[in-house]
This record gives C-alpha cells, structure tokens and sequence, in this order.
C-alpha cells in the first residue's frame, strides 16, 4: 500500500500557486489535525477573489487530499452562485 500523497505533492499536482497553495495548507493542516483528535478550533474560511483566480483549483486539490486521507467526511463546500460549486466535483 502506498502512502498518501503529502501537501506538496498535491500543491504540485494541482499547480497551486504560493497564495493558492498557502490557503491550501491551512485548511488540510486543519483537517489532518481533525483526522488526529486533536483539540483544534472551527476553521472559519473563506476563499474570495475575481473570476479566474483559482479558488475553484484549491477546493478541489483540498477534496482530492481529503479523500486521499480518508478525511473527507469532513469537507463541505457552498457558494454564493450555484454555478461555482458544481465546478468542484
């Protein structure tokens, strides 16, 4: 069995960049610390930005490492126009 990929491995296999991958790793560190029983706060997050921007890449390198994990129990995802949230499939 092959270990699961790492937070740098799936920044590189989605091409995050630094500010992308930075919200990246702040929400898996909090799930992985979720995944650990650790007494870790509510995150309260939200990713803004202009059309194009790649937050739609983000939450979908963040649902793949969930389910890489087995943490994805722990993933939900809204949007204020319907048509964002289908783009993370």
């Amino acid at each position: 069995m092959t270990e699961p990929p790492t937070e740098q491995d799936t920044i590189d296999l989605f091409e995050l960049d630094d500010k992308q991958g930075l919200s990246f790793r702040i929400i898996t560190r909090t799930l992985i610390a979720e995944k650990n029983e650790e007494n870790v706060p509510q995150l309260k997050l939200a990713i803004v930005g202009q059309a194009g921007t790649g937050k739609s890449e983000i939450m979908k390198a963040v649902i793949w490492f969930a389910f890489q994990h087995g943490i994805s129990r722990y993933i939900g995802v809204s949007s204020f126009q319907w048509k964002a949230a289908l783009l993370v499939r």
